[in-house]
């Protein structure tokens, strides 16, 4: 199997209080500019022991510390070990509130019941079988062609109508 999680940023043009300069057009700029709005986002939606959103904290991980045998407590206890403080975060766009508004009528989001959808990631598990035969057929041809089946170059192709990658430029239309 491959062991390479197959990734693709994107972003949509489009600035914002979140996005301005460089962070309009280039993906990997513009997913700095909005990771924490989209970790906020997760936050909101997937709480776990832990991790989440407490009280105006969003604990983005933790770390596992044995627990004081004197306590009787047999589970390692959690300490955060990263994350931020929302109100300061989202100060200069005028709080969480002002955020949901800017991106709920953001052209650009392209996920508008949650946060900062106008950047993300486009993957493919490495572990699964498309993938495998997809590197079987790329390594076989001597990565002289770009694959038309149903894998990760025809998605795209599906979401964008002109793609650029290593193996040269593919449209939609050929």
């Amino acid at each position: 199997m491959a062991d390479t999680l197959q990734a693709v940023q994107w972003t949509l043009a489009q600035s914002c209080a979140l996005r301005t300069d460089g962070a309009v057009s280039d993906p990997r700029a513009a997913l700095a500019c909005t990771s924490r709005a989209q970790i906020y986002a997760d936050a909101l939606m997937r709480s776990t022991h832990g991790r989440g959103i407490h009280g105006d904290v969003c604990i983005t991980s933790y770390t596992l510390v044995d627990s004081p045998k004197s306590q009787n407590i047999t589970d390692a206890l959690r300490y955060p070990s990263s994350g931020f403080i929302v109100s300061r975060e989202f100060a200069n766009v005028g709080g969480v509130d002002e955020l949901a508004a800017l991106c709920r009528a953001c052209p650009a989001n392209a996920t508008p019941d949650r946060l900062a959808g106008c950047a993300g990631f486009l993957c493919q598990d490495p572990e699964s079988t498309a993938t495998q035969e997809q590197l079987d057929r790329i390594i076989g041809s001597g990565c002289r062609s770009v694959p038309e089946d149903g894998t990760l170059v025809v998605q795209l192709l599906a979401t964008f109508s002109t793609i650029t990658t290593g193996l040269g430029t593919a449209s939609a239309d050929s």
